[in-house]
């Protein structure tokens, strides 16, 4: 049987215009990974594919390859442009 955990996800910039969403808690599979949770939220929200997505996990910058452990407040902060 697959474990599951529960995270939370807080959007910024486009990445909450296009979930139209600030803050969700979602359950994932045990072991998955920053990288693995954004390749699952394209899927439900057609987010684009950035690959210079900073991540950061408990308020703490983190690699995408970081394991997201129950209860985790996961952070997906797009480039960001303008003056």
């Amino acid at each position: 049987m697959e474990q599951t955990i529960q995270i939370s996800i807080h959007y910024f910039a486009g990445l909450r215009d296009a979930t139209k969403k600030d803050l969700e808690t979602i359950t994932i599979r045990k072991g998955a990974t920053a990288e693995s949770v954004y390749q699952h939220l394209i899927t439900i929200y057609n987010l684009p594919d950035i690959k210079q997505l900073k991540v950061a996990i408990n308020d703490s910058f983190a690699s995408q390859h970081t394991e997201i452990m129950d209860g985790d407040k996961l952070v997906f902060i797009p480039p960001v442009t303008g003056g």
